[in-house]
C-alpha cells in the first residue's frame, strides 16, 4: 500500500461535537479520499446525557453528511473508546431515526438490538443502553411530529411517575 498522508482540511468545533474534514493521500498511486471525523464531545463520563437532543443532533447530522455523499457506498465507520455500548446505542438511534424519516413509523427496538448483537456482541452493553436508546427514540419522534404539527401534547401533574409530571398524547 505504501506510505500515506493525512491532513486536516478543516476543524468546526460545535456545542456537543467536533467536525474535522480530512483528506487521506496514498503515496505513490496519489488515489485521495475525504473524510467527515465527527467526534461527540457532550457524553458525561461513564453515564448518560441528560437529554437525548443534542446525541440525535450528531445522528442526523452524520445522516446529512452520508446523503450528501457521491458514493452511497463508501462506509460510515463508528467508533467509541471501547466499541461497545455508545456504538451500538449510534448505530440503533441511526436505524431509528430513518425509519420515522422515510414514514415507517417507530422501529422495534429490541429485535433490532438483538439483530446488531448478532452480528457485533454487546453492542449495547447493558439496559441502561437499551433504555436511553428508547427515550432517545420518543424524544425525536415528539419533535419530528410537533414540527409537522401532528403532536399536541398536555402536561398535566402525576404522583409517582418520574418527574411527577406525565405527557398525554
Amino acid at each position: 500500500m505504501g506510505k500515506m498522508k493525512l491532513s486536516l482540511q478543516s476543524s468546526n468545533v460545535r456545542p456537543h461535537w467536533t467536525e474535522r474534514i480530512l483528506s487521506i493521500c496514498v503515496g505513490e498511486t496519489r488515489v485521495s479520499r475525504v473524510i467527515v471525523h465527527l467526534q461527540f464531545t457532550a457524553w458525561p463520563g461513564s453515564s448518560f446525557p441528560a437529554s437525548p437532543g443534542p446525541f440525535l443532533s450528531l445522528v442526523c447530522e452524520a445522516l446529512t453528511f452520508y446523503c450528501q455523499q457521491r458514493a452511497a457506498s463508501h462506509p460510515v465507520v463508528v467508533h467509541c473508546l471501547s466499541g461497545v455500548g455508545r456504538t451500538g446505542l449510534f448505530v440503533l438511534a441511526t436505524a431509528a431515526v430513518c425509519e420515522v424519516q422515510a414514514g415507517q413509523g417507530l422501529l422495534d427496538l429490541v429485535p433490532t438490538a438483538s439483530t446488531m448483537s448478532a452480528s457485533r456482541k454487546n453492542s449495547l452493553r447493558d439496559r441502561e443502553h437499551l433504555k436511553f436508546a428508547y427515550q432517545a427514540v420518543l424524544y425525536y419522534a415528539q419533535d419530528f411530529l410537533m414540527k409537522r404539527e401532528l403532536f399536541l401534547c398536555t402536561i398535566v401533574t402525576c404522583p409517582n411517575v418520574l418527574s411527577g409530571r406525565l405527557i398525554l398524547v
